[in-house]
């Protein structure tokens, strides 16, 4: 029999979606439209065709299924749209996690297993503390699909190791999709290859053999366990060559995760500190979790104590991924949890008395026979959730549907491009800030631009494009070398920028426009 959804389950639901749902404020957002508009016209990006200073660069875009699909919605529906699809796609990432969880739970310690509401409810406890974890590595931005990939492929592994077969074909499924969706499948190909290595070191290691999750490792049985899952791991790596630019698209992901000085530039690839709420969040949840582990006495497979370490290590290294070490603890969070009598007992029973009062005289929880009491009270409950969700839509809705709205919070140069377009600069090589490339190509796309964030990890011969910008942004002693090498006579840049204040007063250059935001210098001849 189905059971309704309560005020409780209404309240975690819309939490849930608030954490989500952020205005779109990824600067690379708009160079993904601008390539699937492209794409959409049979211009495929094997070369660069947006910048004047690397032009034809052979350039690896593996994003540009994610662009094609990314324009489409957003043609269909607007900002809006994508906002919705990208709440769908993360929240799912995130209660795939919370799945593996329950299916772990349900197979290790059967008698354990929750009721199916008050699963549900622990699942989305957490889900919610995760999203609150990551919230600000969250929104409308292609990363999104790894994040769902990792969550999917973790789940895979562990259907392998709980001895469940069925399905595990779609596995190189997902592998094909995602190789062309984003360039984050060679982390779920090294969580398999990680996997494989722990399950070999297994079988010839006693102790390590009887702290491994429930595959026999033993024997033929072990043999033929093991090959399978090596069959599998071949099977996904063949399926990730299944794409445009085939194993160059490996050449990409090395070259990008090795570029220290990238790394060191773009913040989303700096270390995490706990200066920030990225950082405090996501220490404090970590912490919490390792002493939990440590006060209960609790562990769970050497699967996850051997892991732990490698994420802990990729998850504090890079912002970007953050998120991964919080999906990888979320099912070992899930079934420790489960298996504290204290929590079962909240989840099964005393929740109910704490959040939902019932009507007449069956159930659990306090009894009353007012209807106005008991609806009064179930809607004060869901309007703190509802309004909370209220202010983010209105505040992603003003930013969606309000260009100028959106360009003033960025900020981006909006009021600068409308005057680039009223006074066009024939011949023009434009030098422009790096969070405004891809804001500039999809806005005024007769303008080729410097630099925009598909450049960060690009070199031609012995130059760096990011190394040679951030030598002019950050008046290094030759900028003004670099700069006049590069044959740039426009520059556009914040107007507070320390080149901006260097500029004004340099011969040379002319102050051409000004507003809040930006200033625009323009070379003498």
């Amino acid at each position: 029999m189905r059971q309704k959804l309560s005020s409780l389950d209404i309240l975690f639901i819309l939490f849930s979606v608030a954490v989500v749902l952020q205005p779109p404020a990824d600067p690379d957002l708009w160079w993904h439209l601008k390539v699937g508009q492209d794409l959409l016209a049979g211009i495929f990006p094997f070369h660069d065709i947006y910048s004047w200073s690397m032009p034809g660069y052979a350039w690896i875009d593996h994003e540009w299924l994610t662009d094609l699909i990314m324009f489409l919605v957003y043609r269909a529906t607007g900002l809006i749209g994508l906002g919705v699809i990208f709440v769908v796609v993360t929240c799912g990432a995130y209660a795939v996690a919370v799945r593996t969880g329950a299916m772990i739970l349900r197979h290790s310690a059967p008698e354990a297993a929750f009721s199916t509401r008050a699963g549900w409810r622990l699942g989305a406890a957490l889900m919610i503390l995760a999203l609150l974890v990551n919230s600000a590595a969250l929104g409308v931005r292609a990363q999104m699909i790894t994040l769902v990939g990792f969550a999917l492929v973790n789940a895979f592994i562990w259907r392998y190791l709980l001895g469940k077969r069925r399905g595990l074909w779609l596995l190189p499924v997902l592998f094909c999709l995602w190789a062309n969706l984003h360039g984050g499948f060679v982390i779920g190909l090294a969580q398999m290859g990680m996997t494989l290595v722990l399950l070999l070191a297994a079988r010839f290691v006693l102790r390590l053999q009887q702290a491994m999750p429930f595959i026999q490792l033993k024997g033929v049985e072990g043999v033929r366990n093991l090959r399978a899952f090596a069959v599998l791991l071949g099977g996904c790596i063949v399926a990730s060559l299944i794409n445009p630019y085939t194993y160059r698209l490996y050449e990409e992901a090395w070259r990008a995760n090795l570029d220290q000085f990238a790394r060191s530039q773009i913040r989303e690839w700096m270390s995490v500190n706990f200066q920030n709420s990225i950082g405090l969040y996501l220490g404090v949840f970590i912490f919490t979790f390792l002493w939990w582990l440590v006060w209960t006495r609790r562990s769970h497979s050497a699967w996850h104590m051997l892991l732990l370490p490698v994420y802990v290590y990729m998850g504090m290294s890079t912002v970007r991924h953050a998120p991964l070490l919080v999906l990888f603890v979320v099912p070992w969070v899930y079934v420790t949890l489960a298996a504290e009598p204290t929590v079962r007992r909240f989840f099964e029973t005393t929740i109910d008395s704490l959040f939902a009062l019932r009507k007449g005289h069956g159930g659990t929880g306090p009894r009353v026979s007012s209807d106005v009491l008991y609806y009064g009270y179930n809607a004060v409950l869901v309007t703190i959730p509802l309004a909370v969700l209220l202010a983010r839509v209105v505040a992603y809705g003003n930013a969606a549907l309000d260009p100028e709205r959106l360009a003033h919070d960025m900020p981006y140069p909006l009021a600068a491009v409308q005057y680039l377009k009223a006074h066009p600069q024939p011949g023009s090589r434009l030098f422009n800030y790096y969070n405004w490339g891809g804001y500039l190509i999809w806005h005024l796309p007769e303008q080729k631009v410097y630099i925009d964030g598909r450049m960060a990890s690009w070199r031609s011969s012995d130059e760096h494009i990011l190394k040679n910008y951030a030598r002019v942004v950050d008046l290094d002693p030759d900028w003004q070398a670099i700069l006049q090498a590069s044959g740039a006579n426009l520059v556009l840049v914040n107007k507070d920028a320390i080149l901006a204040t260097s500029l004004r007063q340099t011969a040379g250059y002319t102050r051409i426009y000004e507003d809040d935001v930006a200033v625009i210098f323009r070379k003498d001849p």
